[in-house]
């Protein structure tokens, strides 16, 4: 059976109903998380860059190479002895990547798949430090000569493509990786499909039951550790539409206390000005509508409308299934707080009543905290140095723009979660490095592509 994938949806169906040649689905994009979503399930893309849509595999019998089973002829022991070539990781991965789809001229043949949109693609997992390449220079000339790419996910390196420039150098890649696999504890290389070099060099099929149980084991392990994932110890949260589904209960309330004094605001317009303080966003709708800035009884008379309006909404719930994300990073130590350009006090104070020893009051971010709102980066600088952490260690999860854009200009990894009215590409435009569609996706992307560390 071959599946269509969802446009919307980054998941996959079950591959072990797929054709006995491993083709199960077709359709979707490279878009990241569609890419981290199949390889950490033993998915892969493959199919000519000139076909209409993208063709995806999960082999049943995986062929795989395990470092301590590497075979090294004769001759290419005399060939690493003469050390007239010599190795490095990642130093040319761009340059590894095209030798790979132009070498002999494959890029012209009817059937090759490194295109321009899948070359962006694992480009993009290289800088997120997910794809890695093995070079190998000539000694004399300085000149790459060969080398391989791929994929680390969890402790299973994912071989996607090599070249050699002279004979044997694609085999002295490898062997270079299975000697680094060694060091670094990773399990096997897979080797996607077989052909006789790889097999003569100790390569075997294992069934993709124990492919799985390796991959599971690690992400269920957090003591283990890997440059190819994510490593953070902090995650700053902002509060309404990510905590509280409360975004419903401000909308209503921005759109009627606006109404009263005779200006036009949206419930859109609320959703992309969420995260500001409220005399921002007052400040926008008198100059988007008035072309001056309004004053500051507008600003105050305004806002009391609003928060007025916003106490006679019902009590907004928690939101749906973010109790597990919180349970999640307690179980992990995770350091947390919310950075929030509100200033509802009846949503502050629930806090602690939602989310019992969770977070705490003196480390949280409101709209009294600081001189600018979102998107300046000021709130996030200050939840970060609430936490004592950097921006590198943290994660930032956010549901409007101005709050990505805020995440963003923090230096933080930044995670859309569309809770509400706003379009996914709302989100990107903003800046955000993903974006979910609902929290139990958060949770996953947390349990299985985070190393969590204290």
């Amino acid at each position: 059976m071959v599946f269509r994938l969802s446009e919307e949806s980054v998941g996959f169906p079950d591959p072990r109903l797929g054709e006995t040649s491993g083709l199960f689905a077709i359709g979707g994009d490279l878009r990241f998380e569609r890419l981290i979503q199949a390889y950490s399930h033993g998915i892969f893309p493959w199919s000519s860059f000139r076909a209409k849509e993208l063709h995806w595999y999960c082999p049943m019998q995986r062929f795989v190479l395990f470092p301590d089973e590497i075979k090294i002829s004769h001759s290419m022991r005399n060939l690493i002895n003469k050390e007239q070539y010599f190795f490095s990781f990642d130093r040319a991965f761009d340059e590894v990547l095209y030798n790979c789809a132009t070498v002999d001229d494959r890029h012209k043949e009817s059937g090759a798949w490194l295109g321009e949109e899948i070359m962006k693609a694992w480009l993009d997992l290289h800088r997120r430090g997910i794809s890695h390449s093995v070079e190998v220079w000539d000694r004399k000339t300085n000149r790459l000569v060969g080398g391989l790419y791929g994929q680390c996910i969890g402790n299973i390196f994912i071989g996607e493509s090599m070249f050699s420039h002279v004979p044997s150098a694609s085999k002295l890649a490898l062997i270079a990786l299975a000697q680094y696999a060694k060091e670094e504890n990773i399990k096997f290389i897979d080797c996607q499909n077989e052909t006789p070099h790889l097999r003569s060099m100790g390569g075997r099929f294992i069934p993709y039951e124990q492919y799985m149980k390796v991959m599971d084991e690690y992400f269920q392990n957090s003591d283990l550790s890997l440059k190819s994932i994510f490593s953070k110890k902090a995650v700053l949260f902002d509060m309404d539409g990510i905590l509280f589904d409360s975004m419903p209960n401000h909308a209503t309330a921005w759109v009627e206390a606006f109404r009263q004094v005779g200006v036009n605001f949206s419930e859109r317009d609320v959703y992309l000005m969420e995260g500001s303080r409220g005399k921002d966003t007052v400040q926008f709708a008198f100059n988007r509508q008035f072309g001056y800035d309004s004053k500051e009884e507008d600003e105050e008379r305004i806002y009391a409308i609003k928060s007025s309006v916003f106490r006679q909404q019902p009590i907004a719930p928690p939101m749906k299934d973010v109790e597990k994300v919180l349970s999640f990073l307690k179980n992990k130590n995770v350091k947390m707080t919310i950075v929030t350009g509100s200033g509802e006090y009846s949503t502050l104070d629930r806090i602690q009543e939602c989310f019992p020893n969770t977070f705490v009051r003196e480390q949280i971010v409101t709209a009294y905290d600081v001189l600018k709102g979102k998107p300046n980066p000021e709130p996030y600088l200050k939840g970060l140095q609430k936490l004592g952490v950097t921006a590198a260690e943290t994660i930032v999860v956010e549901n409007a723009p101005l709050g990505v854009k805020a995440g963003k200009a923090a230096g933080c990894f930044t995670i859309g979660v569309n809770t509400g009215i706003l379009q996914e590409d709302d989100l990107l435009a903003a800046g955000a490095d993903l974006v979910f569609k609902d929290m139990n996706m958060l949770l996953r992307f947390f349990q299985k592509h985070i190393c969590w560390v204290e």
